[in-house]
């Protein structure tokens, strides 16, 4: 599963980049990318694809994890509306890999069958947040890279 961020958002956009896989965001990530899209004058890529249309999202899980980022991190605030989709993503990677373990307890997955986890962000303080909380469990990317 492969995850981004604004950053990654706006790259994709300016640079006129065709995405060939989906890639997925939240909805604080989403409301981020509509005012982009609207300063850039440009339309939705049909790949990039909010995380709750997917059948394996656990949205109480997800609540709970933002939650918890929200009041662990600051760089946030309230008046401007700023620095939710930074949360967001930490707490998508984070329900995520807890899904993903819960599948692991319950039955041997087949050789291959695991699925990874990829985020692409440019932010540094953004990569440093991500691999505190979920460590090398996922793989991540820089904007560039996509």
């Amino acid at each position: 599963m492969k995850l981004i961020d604004t950053s990654t958002i706006n790259q994709v956009l300016k640079n006129n980049i065709s995405l060939r896989e989906d890639y997925f965001i939240t909805p604080d990530i989403e409301q981020e990318m509509l005012v982009a899209l609207t300063i850039l004058k440009k339309s939705i890529p049909s790949h990039i694809k909010n995380i709750t249309i997917d059948n394996r999202f656990d949205e109480a899980s997800y609540i709970k994890n933002y939650f918890e980022m929200l009041n662990k991190y600051g760089g946030r605030s309230f008046f401007n509306m700023t620095g939710f989709g930074d949360i967001s993503l930490i707490a998508l990677a984070k329900t995520i890999l807890e899904a993903l373990e819960k599948i692991n307890r319950q039955a041997l997955p087949l050789p291959g069958f695991l699925e990874q986890v990829e985020i692409y962000v440019e932010d540094g303080g953004l990569r440093k947040r991500i691999k505190q909380e979920v460590g090398s469990q996922i793989k991540l990317y820089k904007a560039s890279q996509i």
